[in-house]
Order: C-alpha cells, then structure tokens, then sequence
C-alpha cells in the first residue's frame, strides 16, 4: 500500500463532513462545508496540500459565515475545531505518508498526534465556551467573531 492509510482517510473525510453538519443550519454554510469536506478528503488521499488547504479554507469560511448568520456559539465554535483538527490530521496523514515506507506501522503516530491535537482543542474550544458564557450578558456578534478568531489562531498555533 503505497498511499495513506484508508482509515486515517476516512477518519479525515468523517471529520470534516462533521462540520457541515454542525453548520447546517444556515443552508449556503452547509453546503460550503460539504463541498469543503468533499476536497478535505480527496486532497487527503491524493496527499495534495493544495487540495486539503483549499477545503479547510472552505469549510473556515462556511463557519464564521454561520457565525454572523447567528449561529449558537457552541455550533460555532464546535464546528471550528472540527474544522482544524480535519485540517491538522489531514497534513499529519500525507506528512507520516511522505516519510514512512510502506511497510511502516502508520496508523499508530497518526492516532497519538489526533488524539493530543483533540484534547488540546476541547480544552481550549471548552474555555473559550465557558468564558464566552461567562461574559455573555453584553457580548456582541462581533466579540463572539473575534473569540471565535482568536479560538482558530491558538488551536493553529499547536503546529508550530
């Protein structure tokens, strides 16, 4: 098997068709989420960047847009971390592809770094959660937008 592992592929696929469904609600959201998890995962199993980057910027897009469209922030915001852990696990799946032969066990760094990459997401999208509840008695859209931002900018900042 020269190509990713099908189920690396798969969990990819299944995580960011989760973002459509989570942005649903506004009907062009969803549909800019699905066709953004469509190129997720070809971009994926092709182990195309371009296509992955250009999918997850999709799918970045149909979330804040479902955002100023009033979407609750917990849909929001769980829609943004799916949206970045599809994209990280994805650029994990074509990296561990790239530098591991065929023969190497791939699924077992690929599990190990989704699994952090998740737990870190959770307690951050959670605190951003709790927080954005705690001050929600005067917080405008423009303040959840700015929180959701700021939610993207330090989960992204975990592949530094």
């Amino acid at each position: 098997m020269n190509g990713p592992p099908r189920r690396a592929v798969g969990t990819v696929g299944l995580v960011a068709l989760f973002v459509a469904l989570a942005v649903q609600l506004v009907v062009v959201a969803g549909l800019t989420a699905a066709l953004g998890a469509v190129l997720v995962a070809v971009g994926t199993h092709r182990q195309s960047r371009r296509l992955l980057a250009g999918g997850t910027l999709l799918q970045f897009g149909a979330v804040l847009y479902a955002g100023l469209q009033s979407l609750p922030a917990v849909l929001v915001l769980v829609a943004l971390l799916a949206t970045i852990l599809a994209w990280d696990t994805g650029e994990q799946v074509i990296t561990v592809t790239e530098q591991l032969p065929p023969g190497a066990g791939r699924v077992r760094p690929l599990i190990v770094h989704g699994s952090a990459s998740t737990l870190v997401g959770l307690v951050v999208v959670g605190g951003a959660y709790l927080g954005w509840t705690a001050l929600s008695g005067g917080l405008s859209l423009i303040a959840l937008q700015l929180l959701v931002i700021g939610c993207g900018a330090l989960l992204l900042a975990m592949r530094v």
